[in-house]
C-alpha cells in the first residue's frame, strides 16, 4: 500500500540558510495537500489555494500535477533533460529533480517514507539570534533527515538518475502481490522425514478438490408433522399377588 513520503524543497535562490530547506510530507493521492506557488510558497491542506501539486501515485512515486485551473509555466530539469509540465497529467519525479516556477527554482529530495503528517516547517541550520526551542527543533530536524536515509544538507551537488522524465496519462493501478518466503523461513525437512522414491517412479498426482460457488445458500427443509404413536399396554405380571401355592406331590 502507498504511504505519505516525506520530501524537502531546496529553494535554490535563497539568501538565508535558515530559509533554505522546507521539511514536507506529500500525502497519498489528489487530495487537499501540499501546494506549492508560483513565487515557491508552500501551502498545506488549503484547497482554497491553487498552484503546483505534490502527492504520492498509487505505486509510491512522487507526482508533481499541474492543475488545468493553474495558468503558471513550470518546467522540471533532470541531467541535462528538461519538461514542461502538461496541465492536467501526473509528471513522476526522482531524487535531485529540479523545478523550476516563474518566480522560485526548487531542487527535490525524497527521503521515504513519512513516519507522521506535518506542515511544512524550515530547516533551521544557524543558530545565531535564536531560541533555545529553536535550536531544539533544529536538532531534532537533522536528526530526523538522519534517520530517513539522508540529509538535505549533504546533497546540493547530488544529480539526478539519468532517466527520462515520465509523463502519466493517470496514476496506475497497485497490484497486491504476495510477499515472497525468504530461504530462511522455509521449513527444512530431516532425512529422515523425506519420502522414499525409487527408480522409475512417477511422482503422485495431487488433486485438490474444485472450488464450490453456490448462486443462494442451501436451503433446509422443515419439519415433517409425523402422527403420534398409540400409547403402549402395560405388560401384564403372570405372577399374581397372594400366597404361593403350595407344591404338591401327585405321586402320593
Amino acid at each position: 500500500m502507498p504511504a505519505p513520503l516525506a520530501i524537502c524543497l531546496e529553494n535554490l535562490r535563497a539568501e538565508n540558510p535558515d530559509e533554505q530547506y522546507l521539511r514536507c510530507v506529500a500525502l497519498v493521492g489528489r487530495q487537499s495537500g501540499l501546494i506549492v506557488e508560483a513565487n515557491g510558497e508552500s501551502h498545506w491542506k488549503n484547497p482554497e489555494i491553487s498552484g503546483v501539486e505534490l502527492w504520492v501515485s498509487q505505486d509510491d512515486r512522487l507526482i508533481l500535477y499541474l492543475p488545468e485551473t493553474v495558468t503558471m509555466e513550470v518546467h522540471v530539469q533532470r541531467t541535462g533533460r528538461s519538461l514542461r509540465v502538461p496541465h492536467a497529467k501526473p509528471v513522476v519525479l526522482l531524487d535531485g529533480d529540479e523545478i523550476s516556477l516563474p518566480d522560485a527554482d526548487l531542487r527535490v529530495h525524497i527521503h521515504g517514507q513519512a513516519p507522521s503528517e506535518y506542515s511544512p516547517a524550515w530547516l533551521k541550520q544557524s543558530g545565531e539570534g535564536s531560541s533555545k526551542v529553536f535550536k531544539a527543533a533544529a536538532t531534532a530536524a537533522i536528526a530526523f533527515t538522519a534517520v530517513l536515509g539522508g540529509s538535505c544538507t549533504g546533497n546540493e551537488g547530488k544529480k539526478p538518475e539519468k532517466q527520462p522524465i515520465e509523463v502519466r496519462e493517470h496514476p496506475p493501478a497497485v497490484s497486491i502481490e504476495e510477499p515472497e518466503m525468504k530461504p530462511e523461513m522455509k521449513p527444512e525437512m530431516k532425512p529422515e522425514m523425506k519420502p522414499e522414491v525409487k527408480e522409475n517412479m512417477a511422482p503422485p498426482m495431487r488433486v485438490s478438490p474444485p472450488i464450490e460457488v453456490r448462486v443462494s445458500p442451501p436451503s433446509v427443509a422443515p419439519p415433517m408433522d409425523y402422527p403420534m404413536p398409540p400409547p403402549k399396554k402395560p405388560m401384564k405380571n403372570p405372577m399374581k399377588k397372594g400366597k404361593k401355592k403350595p407344591v404338591t406331590n401327585d405321586s402320593e
